[in-house]
């Protein structure tokens, strides 16, 4: 878990954490292999959740007047933190959560929505990509390339959950791919549905 200060007259991050939360649960190798995360990391430099909500909200908001949670794919993010760290302060919990995969209005030559590749359109070095510090340092360099004015208006908008019709294995399905969903936007909700976001009035 990785948190930043962002000030969004400057544009500049002002603190920053980072935290290993400890966890009975083994970690699969395909997280292993895309975090560099091992279950022997979080069982000798691992926190208890409780610890890092704790931890959160004493270094950014027992002093400062924090407005927004921002995330890239932020519906992770947001069910993470009701999972594991919500509790230690009901306004942190209450807090709105702006989101770059949706509410920033990226140019319409950006096809993908991954945080690597709109940190390559925007030339940002990504450094130890799908760790959440280097993570968080990228969503903050977004952040400075955008009015955030424009992103708060587009995070205000009545938003609605498509659901893609796929039923049958990828492989069953000709040319419907992953790759294909992928690219009219639809991302897989961790459950049974690929899905996209989109405001209301487009539909």
């Amino acid at each position: 878990v990785a948190c930043v200060l962002y000030d969004s007259k400057s544009k500049q991050v002002v603190k920053t954490m980072s935290e290993l939360i400890s966890t009975n649960k083994e970690i699969t190798p395909e997280i292993q292999e895309l975090t560099g995360i091992t279950k022997e990391m979080l069982d000798t430099y691992g926190s208890p959740a409780g610890y890092v909500a704790k931890n959160i909200y004493d270094t950014f908001a027992l002093y400062y007047d924090i407005e927004y949670f921002c995330a890239h794919n932020a519906s992770f993010d947001k069910g993470f933190w009701d999972a594991h760290l919500a509790g230690a302060s009901k306004e942190l919990d209450e807090k709105p959560w702006i989101d770059t995969l949706l509410h920033v209005p990226y140019p319409s030559h950006m096809k993908s929505k991954k945080l690597t590749y709109l940190a390559l359109e925007h030339g940002i070095f990504l450094q130890n990509a799908h760790r959440a510090l280097s993570d968080c340092l990228a969503v903050a360099e977004i952040l400075k390339k955008y009015d955030m004015e424009d992103i708060i208006f587009q995070m205000n908008r009545p938003y609605a959950d498509v659901k893609a019709l796929i039923q049958l294995p990828f492989s069953a399905q000709g040319t419907i791919t992953r790759e294909s969903v992928k690219a009219f936007g639809f991302r897989w909700d961790g459950s049974k549905y690929w899905v996209k976001r989109v405001p209301t009035n487009t539909l």
